[in-house]
């Protein structure tokens, strides 16, 4: 045995078995799991930001697919208002938006070969980081495009335009509702009605 320890301790003075004595080199296992795990860091950061606000809508009417019109957010007013609660105070209806892409003159009847109806909704007290859901709904049926939702990105009082397109064969005949929503809970609601 004797023996076999005065081959050891001979192997570890020139170097063939290790000893358990810290060297003075850098271990580079730990070096590279720092940085693998800083780089799967970034990547779910980067997956959280990519995807985390991404929603994905699709509209539908009777089985048709709807396209969204994006129009620009709309100030109202330059200053907010603190302290003030999020109010809808109206939804207004028209074929054609103005030069501010919201809807100026308000409309309650529309013809079924209307191509678009758009509705802007203007809301008092509005903050930044919700949202605003939006849904067109035939009455006495379960027709409806939507819910469109947009990010409130603006604060105080704003207008946000939402473009309804026409689905395949015109809008049927009858009556109609849009009904807002907002995430605070804030809702409102107007009625319309197509003609021939």
């Amino acid at each position: 045995m004797a023996r076999n320890q005065k081959n050891k301790k001979s192997k570890e003075d020139i170097g063939l078995i290790s000893s358990s004595k810290p060297t003075n080199q850098p271990k580079k296992r730990s070096f590279w799991k720092i940085i693998i795990g800083l780089i799967a860091l970034l990547v779910l950061l980067a997956i959280a930001v990519k995807f985390g606000s991404v929603e994905y809508l699709t509209n539908v009417v009777k089985n048709n697919p709807i396209e969204e019109t994006e129009v620009e957010n709309i100030s109202v007013a330059e200053d907010s208002q603190i302290g003030v609660a999020t109010k809808i105070l109206g939804i207004k209806l028209n074929e054609k938006v103005g030069d501010k892409g919201i809807v100026e003159v308000d409309g309650n009847s529309f013809p079924s070969s209307a191509s678009e109806i758009n509705a802007s909704v203007f809301i008092d007290g509005a903050k930044s980081g919700t949202k605003i859901a939006v849904v067109l709904q035939q009455k006495g049926s379960d027709s409806r495009i939507g819910p469109i939702i947009k990010d409130i990105s603006l604060e105080g009082t704003v207008a946000y335009n939402f473009a309804f397109q026409q689905p395949l064969g015109g809008w049927p005949v009858g009556d109609y509702s849009v009904q807002a929503e907002i995430t605070t809970g804030e809702t409102g609601e107007v009625e319309f009605s197509i003609t021939k």
